[in-house]
């Protein structure tokens, strides 16, 4: 475990080298000593970060339901936080495709480190290398950090003053669904026969704070308006003079609001539009605005409960309805495999054609035949789920799954 984890040495070797590459780049020798006392300081800040290796073991067998397993990880100082219940998983849409939720030990000074690194790097490019650049570079970046860099300090500061705090409980959850469906995603492409589902994929946050959270975001959007006005500054040739960012679209949702930017101009499906969903405890950045609206709803976890309810204080959890995935794909093998068929035959695609059966030749229909039987075998595992729990000397997780043989 202490060959494979990940440490310190790794960065004190950079400083080591200081030297080394400070002299293939012919840069001033002071810039060698600058590197090594950044690397440094960045070394110790890394190391409070690092989990202290430990044994691993692990273990699996037969169940009456399918498979099951257990392991043991003894290393300490783990970023996991298992002290209390994933509630996150309320926020899943109740039967998902797939979910996955974990509680992460959260704090400003962590952030701080990393914004600190940031930091190091880039006094160390504007005194040592910035200056053998020509003075094209040198006049961008003068105008960058002139009014680029204030944004991104303010940026920062709108991180650590609202959304830290704001999810200050270090629940984040990932979520794939697939309740929508389209006939085409993209107005370019053939119609299909039957309607082709959406594969929605989300990230959930758990709020402490909903308010703050939505200050937090107000605050983005206006720096993003600041942003654009910053690079016509830089370069009045790089955005329109009349172009403005598009003010989202606010929508009521039975857990709380729903803002989304439509893609109009793109061409893919009205229902595919970046959303973000803000409810009591959750919020919600999604694909779809539909889903987004749905995930901030609480509604108990059914993917994967007749394995387990996810009830005891879980470090992280993860239930994954595979045969429903494998549902979800298969219109989608079918799908493509006719629009080759046709791409095959006509040389291009008309987007006012259906593709259905007749748009499949003696080979296609041999080739999908074949991907059936292996979709159908595939289902025979129907679902699993996953559960981290921190004891007091080692992080153990539980694994179980569900397997049925074909007919």
């Amino acid at each position: 475990m202490k060959a494979v984890a990940p440490s310190t040495a790794d960065i004190d070797q950079l400083a080591g080298l200081a030297d080394d590459i400070v002299e293939l780049a012919e840069l001033p020798a002071e810039a060698a000593g600058d590197a090594q006392s950044s690397l440094r300081a960045m070394s110790q800040q890394y190391r409070k970060w690092l989990p202290v290796p430990g044994p691993w073991t692990a273990f699996s067998f037969r169940s009456e339901q399918g498979y099951e397993g257990y392991a043991w990880d003894w290393s300490q100082n783990q970023q996991f936080n298992g002290s209390k219940r994933l509630e996150l998983l309320e926020h899943a849409g109740g039967a998902p495709l797939a979910a996955y939720a974990l509680r992460l030990r959260t704090d400003v000074p962590r952030f701080d480190d990393v914004v600190s690194w940031i930091g190091m790097g880039w006094r160390f490019f504007t005194k040592h290398l910035l200056p053998q650049a020509d003075m094209e570079m040198q006049e961008q970046v003068s105008e960058f950090d002139e009014h680029i860099a204030p944004l991104a300090a303010k940026f920062v500061e709108i991180v650590r003053r609202t959304f830290i705090p704001a999810t200050a409980n270090g629940q984040i959850g990932f979520v794939i669904d697939g309740k929508s469906r389209t006939p085409r995603l993209h107005k370019q492409l053939p119609t299909a026969q039957e309607p082709l589902p959406l594969i929605e994929p989300a990230i959930v946050l758990g709020l402490d704070d909903s308010g703050l959270f939505r200050d937090g975001m107000n605050e983005l959007f206006a720096l993003a308006d600041d942003l654009v006005e910053a690079v016509r500054e830089v370069n009045p040739e790089s955005v329109p003079a009349d172009y403005r960012i598009a003010e989202p679209e606010k929508t009521k949702a039975e857990g709380g609001s729903v803002w989304s930017w439509p893609l109009s101009k793109s061409g893919v499906d009205d229902q595919v539009r970046p959303s973000v969903a803000l409810g009591r405890d959750a919020a919600v950045f999604s694909l779809v605005p539909k889903q987004a609206g749905r995930l901030i709803v609480e509604a108990p976890l059914e993917t994967g409960s007749q394995l387990t309810r996810f009830d005891e204080p879980l470090a992280s959890a993860a239930a994954l309805d595979f045969a429903g995935l494998v549902d979800a794909v298969e219109p989608w093998v079918v799908y493509l495999a006719r629009y080759a068929a046709v791409q095959r035959q006509d040389g291009s695609v008309d987007p006012d054609r259906t593709l259905d059966a007749d748009a499949e030749d003696d080979q296609v229909r041999e080739v999908l035949g074949q991907v059936k039987v292996v979709l159908e075998a595939a289902r025979s595992l129907r679902a699993a789920t996953a559960e981290t729990v921190s004891k007091p000397d080692a992080t153990v997780t539980h694994w179980r799954n569900v397997i049925r043989d074909m007919k």
